[in-house]
């Protein structure tokens, strides 16, 4: 049972990386392709959600999903962000 839902948490991390990837395409397509400059202006103007960057393989975290929306309005170009499996 644990072999399985680890193989669809990576499917599902795939799909959420690759959502963050085509939201950086999208905004860069939308803004003569310059890529966004911060993590929240990203997310505010191509309306996809923080939790995207929180691993589904990840249990045992100090974050969830409401605490990255709630961190996202203070995202400045400076602040650390990093999606890892």
């Amino acid at each position: 049972m644990s072999r399985a839902r680890e193989a669809a948490n990576r499917v599902k991390c795939g799909k959420q990386i690759r959502a963050i990837g085509q939201a950086i395409f999208l905004y860069a397509n939308e803004h003569r392709g310059v890529w966004p400059p911060d993590l929240k202006r990203l997310f505010l103007d191509q309306d996809i959600s923080p939790g995207l960057l929180l691993c589904p393989s990840v249990e045992e975290t100090h974050y969830t999903r409401a605490d990255l929306e709630a961190y996202a309005p203070a995202l400045r170009p400076t602040s650390p962000a990093a999606y890892s499996y």
